[in-house]
């Protein structure tokens, strides 16, 4: 098996030995993955939930896109309502016939993919389900996969100095223009690339990479809430709660319990 990121599939040969598409509602409160056995994308419909790794975590909501790979550990909580998903299975192989992850570890692809690609999703169901041919449905799959690299290497080429500013610098206040100086835009065509690229705005794209930190200094078990606060740049305990909650559902202090 090979590693290779997401947008390198736009540049390299690959093909789609199998693939599977369907939607569910499983009922369940959430659930244990070891050793996944199937490689593919996980894109929620309907409700909330948390998934969780070893080094990671992430709050989907409806429109969440998230990879799963082939062999990976990961754990789900549903958080709000029933939970209804659409799965992508598939099977990816380059030129030498190995077959290609784009992760070791569950990946976000996309807070909300938009409506164009969950349409196509939504499309790609229907014809898993009425048609039997294992060849359009693979062929729908690499279309799929094309067409959603391919857009997000558009978008990200022009937002990259932004979000590449904004992990370097969590600690600092969304400014608008400081960012939309650095991608040569002005801040409406940011703010809307921004949005296309990631599914968030910037301040929420900060607030999402502060949490995702917090979470692994909590999971140290070496600070206290307030001092997880204060060390990212939180303005008060308070503001630092109700955004933990937003993203992980539960309060900072019973994230471990």
């Amino acid at each position: 098996m090979k590693i290779i990121s997401l947008s390198e599939i736009s540049t390299k040969v690959f093909s789609v030995s199998s693939g599977r598409v369907w939607k569910r509602r499983p009922g369940y409160k959430g659930l244990v993955m070891e050793n996944r056995r199937v490689n593919g994308f996980y894109l929620l419909e309907e409700g909330e939930c948390v998934y969780s790794w070893e080094g990671g975590s992430v709050h989907l909501r409806p429109g969440s896109l998230l990879y799963l790979p082939l062999g990976s550990n990961h754990k789900m909580e549903v958080i709000r309502g029933d939970i209804c998903y659409t799965a992508i299975n598939f099977v990816l192989k380059d030129q030498e016939g190995d077959i290609l992850l784009f992760s070791e570890k569950p990946l976000l692809i996309s807070r909300h993919i938009g409506n164009y690609f969950m349409d196509h999703i939504h499309r790609m169901t229907e014809q898993y389900l009425e048609n039997a041919d294992n060849f359009k449905n693979i062929a729908a799959i690499s279309l799929f996969l094309s067409e959603f690299c391919a857009q997000k290497n558009m978008a990200n080429r022009k937002v990259a100095p932004a979000i590449s500013y904004i992990n370097s610098n969590l600690l600092e206040p969304i400014n608008g223009s400081t960012l939309a100086s650095l991608c040569g835009l002005s801040k409406a065509q940011m703010y809307r690339l921004f949005k296309e690229e990631t599914g968030m705005t910037p301040t929420e794209y900060r607030n999402k990479n502060r949490i995702e930190k917090a979470c692994q200094m909590l999971a140290t078990r070496e600070y206290y809430v307030y001092e997880v606060a204060t060390e990212l740049g939180f303005e008060n305990i308070g503001y630092f709660n109700r955004v933990f909650k937003e993203y992980m559902g539960l309060a900072p202090k019973d994230y471990l319990t």
